[in-house]
């Protein structure tokens, strides 16, 4: 009886694969350090998780996707000694080739009041760098329908 507790209470913690590319429900104005502890051991746990460790960030990678649709989810986790630890930042990427849509959505939040503005600062340069990829992406889009366009003249 004991084993199929602890089974049942271990499926009940565990992250639903799905789940993964969701904004976590767990991160918000009232995240505490253990909220982004159990979200982060919640994630790891998957077998579809890609790990990088930095000095200061854990960051811990999900993929999806085929020929028309991708969708990446990135948990970027702080380590001791970053300036908003404890904090989590998601990231979500979609890309619909058919629509020729991209579309980039970052949150999270840090568990120490103090570091609030620190922690903003940091978002807001996700934001950014998010900013600069529809940016980046939207220009690749535009010479890549320059060169169809050319060599469709040059073909009739």
């Amino acid at each position: 009886m004991q084993k199929v507790l602890f089974l049942l209470s271990a499926w009940l913690c565990a992250v639903p694969a799905w789940a993964q590319f969701d904004p976590p429900p767990s991160i918000g104005k009232d995240t505490t350090s253990q909220d982004i502890e159990a979200l982060y051991k919640g994630l790891i746990e998957t077998t579809t998780v890609r790990r990088t460790d930095e000095k200061d960030t854990i960051l811990l990678a999900f993929e999806r996707g085929d020929d028309q649709y991708e969708e990446a989810a990135y948990y970027v986790f702080t380590k001791p000694g970053h300036f908003a630890h404890p904090a989590v930042l998601f990231r979500d990427t979609r890309i619909e080739y058919a629509a020729r849509k991209v579309d980039i959505k970052t949150s999270g939040a840090t568990a120490d009041r103090a570091k609030s503005r620190e922690f903003a600062g940091w978002q807001t340069a996700f934001n950014r760098m998010n900013d600069e990829l529809l940016t980046m992406r939207s220009q690749q889009d535009k010479v890549l329908r320059e060169k169809i366009q050319r060599a469709a003249a040059r073909g009739k």
